[in-house]
């Protein structure tokens, strides 16, 4: 995993995958749970720290970046998935006017991980601008209000260990973080994701102008 993870540390994973969309995302997960091998989802693999014996299932490095921004007037919803880099969109959306995330302009890892985390900085966080989420349970997509993530400081129900598969993005999250099934041979922080089992993140940020 040393060439997946930020510290360039870290033992082999049994299988490795990328996945580029929510088709492929469901294909990974369903190969895994055939096989009953433990699954494992991250995104960049900032903030993510590996142990010397490595994986033994399957670990995704969820890679979808697909996003739309519905512009209503004075405000918008943006809906991006979760394998997005969170620091490159932020930067995109300010420069196209908006100010709802220039909060995250310096945030590493992708939409997905900033959601199972609620990651922050200089004074804004995941919370303050997620609407919903779209996550993968039990091979089942489902939409989860913000009020359901539970966010605390650099927390989440998922974080703390839930069942999900994501598809990621900022407020409608169709993956930016859930989890299925968390191995115990990887340890994550708050910045990135480093799901276990799926969260199928395809979130949409509410922005103001």
């Amino acid at each position: 995993m040393a060439r997946h993870a930020s510290w360039r540390a870290g033992g082999r994973t049994r299988y490795y995958s990328e996945a580029h969309s929510a088709i492929q995302a469901l294909a990974l997960a369903a190969w895994a749970m055939e096989r009953n091998l433990p699954l494992l989802w991250v995104g960049r693999g900032t903030n993510l720290l590996v142990r010397d014996a490595g994986y033994p299932g399957l670990l995704v490095s969820h890679r979808a970046q697909a996003w739309r921004l519905e512009d209503h007037g004075d405000s918008a919803l943006l809906h991006v998935e979760a394998g997005s880099p969170m620091a490159g969109l932020a930067r995109r959306i300010t420069r196209m006017g908006w100010a709802g995330l220039v909060w995250a302009e310096g945030l590493p890892g992708s939409v997905g991980g900033a959601v199972v985390g609620n990651a922050g900085c200089y004074g804004g966080d995941v919370a303050t601008s997620l609407v919903s989420a779209e996550l993968l349970l039990g091979g089942q997509v489902v939409t989860w209000p913000v009020e359901r993530f539970g966010f605390g400081y650099r927390m989440s129900v998922l974080k703390r260990g839930g069942e999900a598969e994501r598809r990621g993005g900022e407020a409608s999250e169709r993956g930016e973080e859930g989890e299925s099934g968390r191995g115990g041979d990887v340890d994550s922080g708050s910045g990135e994701e480093a799901e276990s089992g799926g969260a199928e993140a395809h979130p949409a940020s509410r922005i103001p102008h």
